[in-house]
């Protein structure tokens, strides 16, 4: 069995809702949190760099309009490789881009860029690569309330086929007020 540590921003569960609807209208075999991962790590964050990484999340500069500063926004769908395990993940592109983060070093094996709100994760390459095109955007409103988390995923082979066990750590919420 494979473990893939991330570290992954969650939106609050008003926008999770949103996302699910959305996600079981588009997506309906897919089996993954509303997470966006931003990093493969080598060991899980502690608390106090999981505060730290959820502090530099709501310094990023968003909105290109003033009623959408200090807010996320889903775009298109899109594809993004996690980092050294030969898996990617497809979903909803989170706009605007996040710039650098406070990741230690020791623990950081690669980013996942773009960072994609998850909706699929496949081995290899996605079956099918003329589905993104028949998918319709979504309909979710910018958002500003998430958190910060450790993400978990365990792959496990039976038989050709991958089974998959998502687990999400402790939250650190963002805060809106620290830009």
């Amino acid at each position: 069995m494979e473990v893939i540590r991330l570290a992954a921003m969650v939106p609050h569960r008003d926008t999770g809702r949103l996302v699910r609807l959305y996600c079981r209208s588009n997506f309906p075999q897919g089996n993954v949190p509303q997470a966006i991962p931003l990093a493969r790590l080598s060991r899980a964050l502690s608390g106090e760099e999981l505060r730290s990484l959820a502090r530099a999340l709501g310094k990023v500069p968003q909105g290109a309009v003033p009623q959408e500063e200090g807010r996320f926004r889903l775009g298109a769908i899109t594809e993004a490789a996690l980092p050294g395990t030969g898996f990617l993940v497809r979903g909803l592109l989170l706009e605007p881009g996040l710039g650098t983060l406070p990741l230690p070093p020791e623990a950081l094996i690669g980013l996942v860029i773009p960072p994609v709100l998850c909706t699929e994760l496949y081995p290899g390459s996605f079956p099918g690569e003329e589905r993104p095109e028949e998918i319709p955007a979504p309909e979710i409103p910018p958002f500003r309330v998430a958190a910060a988390a450790n993400l978990i995923i365990r792959i496990k082979e039976t038989r050709g086929a991958v089974f998959t066990a998502w687990k999400t750590g402790p939250l650190a919420w963002i805060s809106s007020n620290t830009a």
